[in-house]
């Protein structure tokens, strides 16, 4: 028993039993023991400690983004907490009206005169850059609760527009297929996987008749790299960013077995991450009209890697960007910052 404990002693003349409590100090074997003791339990604990912080950091090396807690940053936007963890979670989330309004309004009201600035093969009409030649567009795309939404998920401030683009779909045009977006379309190193694509329906799409989008939640994890890797490839010196299907069947069935189509109606969107594999949907009867208009944001400090159209009218093609942090670029009419 220790000094501490009631100890039991027996007179044997009287045979009585009494109980008495010792006050004694310890003696210096006795302190001695008794700081090894207490030294050894705190060692004990420490090392449980770093073992179990070392556990966890290496367990969050090795998490997707979307596992991880999100920035407090996220708490502050029109998303709520549930659509939040939604886009954490699976990498992308339809919101409804997430614009609305008159700016709604504005954009809706000048969808025809945008749909003339250019065609291309995959869709009826594409303009990039869309923001540059219409102030409705540049309010949509720099201060407004789209802006805000990309702010609230990215979990900073300071953000920048990395592209934008408006889309129509009509007729017989298929867009394009199963795909992240190249260094054309996300011009920053691809092993940086911060960043957000906002699409806005600006008709309504019906998820029965196409028009849409289709993306493919949980693809932007790691068993899908190789999937990344295959559009990559070129094809007689032609990206194949859209042609998944054709290079590789049994990889675009995996995919596709991951999608959903939502129907949307004009101010609705769809918010997902650099990575979520996305494709347009075709018309079903082969008719029908959709406008939409997406952009692309990313944090202050990315650094920028690949190719970009040419600012100057007078020299169309594309430029290779510097690679340096998107917030240190001075090129007319790129990369602006969001407010």
């Amino acid at each position: 028993r220790n000094n501490n404990e009631s100890t039991t002693t027996t007179t044997k003349d009287t045979q009585k039993v009494t109980k008495t409590t010792t006050t004694s100090r310890p003696n210096k074997q006795q302190t001695k023991n008794m700081m090894n003791n207490m030294m050894s339990s705190h060692i004990t604990l420490l090392i449980i400690l770093l073992s179990s912080w070392n556990q966890s950091c290496s367990t969050m090396s090795l998490e997707t983004p979307n596992k991880m807690s999100p920035p407090a940053a996220m708490n502050n936007g029109p998303l709520t907490k549930e659509q939040v963890e939604r886009y954490q979670r699976d990498g992308c989330v339809v919101v409804h009206n997430l614009l609305s309004g008159e700016l709604l309004k504005r954009v809706c009201a000048m969808k025809e005169e945008i749909a003339s600035s250019l065609a291309t093969n995959e869709f009826a009409n594409v303009a990039f850059g869309a923001y540059t030649q219409h102030e409705a567009l540049k309010e949509v795309a720099l201060s407004s609760t789209v802006t805000a939404a990309a702010k609230q998920l990215i979990g900073k401030n300071e953000i920048h527009v990395l592209l934008d683009a408006f889309f129509k779909l009509e007729g017989k045009n298929v867009g394009c297929g199963f795909h992240v977006d190249d260094a054309v379309f996300w011009p920053v190193n691809r092993e940086y996987d911060q960043g957000i694509n906002i699409w806005i329906a600006l008709d309504p799409c019906d998820a029965e008749k196409g028009g849409g989008l289709a993306v493919a939640p949980d693809t932007h994890k790691e068993e899908y790299n190789d999937v990344r890797d295959t559009i990559q490839e070129f094809v007689d010196g032609k990206p194949q960013t859209c042609n998944l299907a054709n290079l590789n069947p049994e990889q675009n069935a995996r995919v596709e077995a991951k999608k959903i189509i939502p129907s949307l109606k004009p101010g609705d969107a769809i918010l997902h991450k650099r990575f979520v594999f996305h494709r347009s949907v075709p018309f079903t009867e082969g008719q029908g009209s959709v406008a939409r208009y997406s952009v692309r944001y990313v944090p202050n400090d990315v650094v920028l890697q690949g190719f970009s159209l040419s600012p100057d009218p007078q020299k169309p093609g594309m430029i290779a960007l510097p690679e340096v942090r998107i917030d240190s670029v001075n090129i007319p009419n790129k990369f602006p910052p969001c407010y």
